[in-house]
């Protein structure tokens, strides 16, 4: 086992001693699967050198200016849950796949309309065009180190090299790459802008504005029917009424706040900034 080794100088009773330990080598003292501290470092004796390298503060004030951002800040601001509290309900393995569920910071499986709001044409589509540009450079460049070169019989299927694309000049990478990207995308919702490798309308919004416009687009959220779907709530039903409330109902039928459209969506018009500004605690 690989042992990360630490020194602390303290002072004790007029005298100055430093212990040298390894956290490896510190019964308990190791991160959990969730990356919180191990308990029981907390319950071990507080001159212990680990306990108090976890626990210990620096004295002295800080500099004056803004307070950072803590790693506690962030639990507390993806989660809406003490970071006391995460200790106790990581314990339980389904509560805790509930609130990774409904963190701000867990992944959404959309990968075509992630790409088409972040305005980056998907990754293979990127190679493809570089090794196209590649190739061409091969073929046209006398100082490429593969230039006039024969290609060796192929060994393994797994290896694509650029010399079994098509060729296309640099200048055209990014009409190439757009034209690829167009033949590839299906997507038909109309809330978001088609391929174009730019961020759409909204961009100058705030972060928690930003994220809810792009949930609004993507027809994604924490709606009474995907809590229901999570096994958070007992039933799909909107607080208006309506039996099943959907990202697509909140937009256009709900009586509890504004409409909009799929059009003020993405052009993020006064209307979609409206419903953005009442909903975005909320979803």
């Amino acid at each position: 086992m690989t042992l990360t080794y630490f020194q602390y100088t303290f002072t004790e009773q007029n005298k100055v001693r430093t212990d040298t330990f390894g956290i490896g080598a510190v019964p308990g003292a190791g991160i959990d699967g969730h990356g919180f501290p191990n308990l029981s470092l907390t319950r071990g004796p507080h001159e212990l050198a680990s306990c108090v390298l976890l626990q210990g503060t620096v004295n002295g004030g800080r500099r004056g200016g803004r307070q950072k951002k803590r790693w506690q800040d962030n639990i507390r601001e993806r989660t809406g849950i003490e970071l006391r509290n995460t200790l106790r309900i990581a314990q339980d393995k389904e509560e805790w796949k509930a609130v990774v569920r409904t963190s701000s910071a867990a992944p959404r499986r959309i990968p075509n309309l992630r790409d088409r709001t972040a305005g980056i044409a998907p990754p293979d589509i990127r190679r493809q065009t570089h090794g196209s540009t590649e190739k061409h450079k091969q073929e046209t460049d006398l100082r490429h180190p593969l230039f006039d070169h024969s290609d060796p019989r192929a060994r393994l299927k797994s290896r694509k090299s650029f010399r079994t694309v098509e060729s296309v000049q640099p200048d055209q990478a990014a009409s190439h790459r757009l034209e690829l990207w167009n033949t590839w995308d299906n997507t038909t919702n109309e809330a978001i802008q088609p391929p174009k490798e730019q961020l759409p309308s909204g961009r100058e919004l705030q972060r928690k504005d930003w994220l809810t416009l792009n949930r609004a687009r993507a027809k994604v959220g924490k709606t009474a029917s995907t809590l229901h779907k999570w096994k958070l709530r007992p039933n799909s039903e909107c607080s208006c009424g309506n039996q099943n409330q959907t990202m697509d109902h909140i937009l256009s039928e709900c009586t509890e706040g504004p409409h909009c459209t799929d059009q003020d969506l993405r052009d993020c018009t006064d209307a979609a900034q409206a419903w953005i500004t009442h909903w975005r605690d909320k979803i």
